[in-house]
């Protein structure tokens, strides 16, 4: 016996409604259990020759406040090894003062090896193995040495600042090295201050730009930025910008000290690919035209969550003349 159409529709939606409703007697938990696993981060740098790892384990707050979890996360008793090409070192754990205890009261605790120099255009293989957690591991590529160089005119603002008019621009360029995906540029005025009867050195950054240039305030810096096309980028700063720094620094930082202006320190961070996605993952809510709720996960490693990346410093050096016209004895 044939069955209307209609019929077999009504069915269908009575279905349905029945489902749902049985659905809803179902509690909801957004919480999925708990997976143990390894936690790993490790920055491989070129100016320092302590490399430090560490190794944490995923947690579950008991509410729903993550911020609320104050447990020490620390996996001790892991082997956790640095390779490169030619070599393996074994790292072994330490303490270090926490920078900051309003979330956790004991030392943070790491794995470090020293001395370990980190050589340009290196691949480094991070492993941790755990007998609690298994293994994870990641490799890096160490990008290769960057070149920088200024142009004359930029050496003679500098120097002379008082000579250019304020829409001149200082220009650092930067041919980054192969393996970088990412770089900043940080513009730093060094100098000798004499206080309390003893010369100390300090030094100040030069902003990019001011949000409101009449009155010169609100400051913006660089941030780290895409490699640019064949890894060629520059750095720019106008001359009115820099200016006001210098006289930033005899008025509101030292208004009654002797000042000797020594140099002018141009520094360059270059990153590889890992760390470079990961900060723009960690940064993808700063767009202030997009509304956001997610923050999406990035990891490198294989077996474990985090990240194993690598950055390079190198700096170009410009000195100050004895006679240049900030100084104050």
């Amino acid at each position: 016996m044939a069955v209307p159409v209609k019929s077999l529709c009504t069915l269908a939606i009575s279905c349905i409604i029945a489902l749902a409703v049985l659905s809803c007697n179902r509690p909801f938990e957004p919480r999925a259990p708990l997976e143990s696993k390894l936690v790993v981060f490790s920055i491989l740098s070129t100016d320092r020759n302590d490399q430090i790892v560490r190794v944490e384990q995923t947690y579950m707050p008991s509410g729903y406040d993550a911020m609320a979890y104050t447990a020490d996360g620390f996996v001790p008793n892991a082997l956790v090894t640095i390779q490169d090409p030619g070599n393996t070192y074994v790292l072994r754990d330490t303490t270090f003062a926490r920078p900051d205890t309003s979330r956790y009261k004991s030392a943070l605790r790491a794995y470090v090896v020293r001395p370990l120099a980190i050589s340009y255009g290196a691949s480094y293989h991070v492993t941790v193995r755990s007998a609690s957690f298994g293994e994870a591991s990641s490799s890096v590529l160490v990008p290769r040495r960057p070149t920088l160089t200024m142009p004359p005119t930029s050496i003679l603002m500098l120097i002379t600042p008082n000579a250019f008019q304020d829409e001149d621009e200082i220009a650092f360029t930067v041919d980054l090295g192969t393996g970088a995906k990412g770089w900043i540029g940080r513009f730093y005025i060094c100098y000798n201050v004499f206080e309390n009867g003893r010369w100390f050195e300090d030094r100040t950054p030069v902003p990019i730009a001011y949000i409101f240039p009449k009155v010169f305030s609100t400051v913006v810096y660089g941030e780290l930025t895409r490699a640019g096309y064949n890894n060629h980028s520059a750095s720019v700063y106008r001359n009115d910008v820099y200016r006001k720094t210098l006289v930033e620094i005899l008025t509101d930082k030292h208004p009654n000290s002797r000042i000797r202006f020594t140099n002018a320190l141009f520094e360059l961070v270059q990153v590889e690919e890992g760390l470079y996605n990961y900060y723009r993952i960690g940064h993808a809510s700063s767009d202030v035209f997009s509304v956001r709720l997610d923050e999406p996960l990035y990891t490198n490693l294989a077996g474990g969550v985090g990240v194993v990346g690598a950055y390079t410093l190198d700096s170009l050096v410009q000195a100050y003349p004895e006679n240049f016209p900030f100084n104050r004895d």
